[in-house]
């Protein structure tokens, strides 16, 4: 599952100053194949949980390592509640994810 344009969680990325990989999906959550996935092989992902302190295995996953953000360490777990609904601390989230991906991407630019 991703979000496309039409999500409130695009709209953070796009305020950390990161691209959603998927922005071109005018709805604001779709399903999608590993494959697609594979084709914009991003930078990280982003793995929204109520619990952050454990990441999803993804590279043990059957394709996943396809990835470069699996086989990097690049799987950013975020707090669902501070990401996945509008509120006024949307600034809070964009600022917690800016700062996550300026520690990922160092000065590479900002990550997709």
């Amino acid at each position: 599952m991703t979000v496309g344009r039409g999500s409130y969680l695009s709209e953070v990325i796009r305020a950390a100053g990161a691209e959603n990989v998927f922005d071109e999906v005018a709805a604001s959550s779709v399903t999608v194949s590993l494959e697609a996935i594979a084709a914009r092989d991003p930078d990280a992902i982003l793995y929204l949980a109520p619990d952050t302190s454990h990441a999803p295995d993804l590279a043990s996953r059957p394709g996943w390592r396809v990835l470069r953000a699996v086989r990097l360490g690049r799987v950013l777990v975020v707090d669902g509640s501070l990401y996945d609904r509008p509120s006024p601390r949307m600034p809070l989230a964009a600022a917690d994810l800016a700062a996550r991906l300026a520690r990922l991407s160092g000065a590479n630019g900002a990550p997709r």
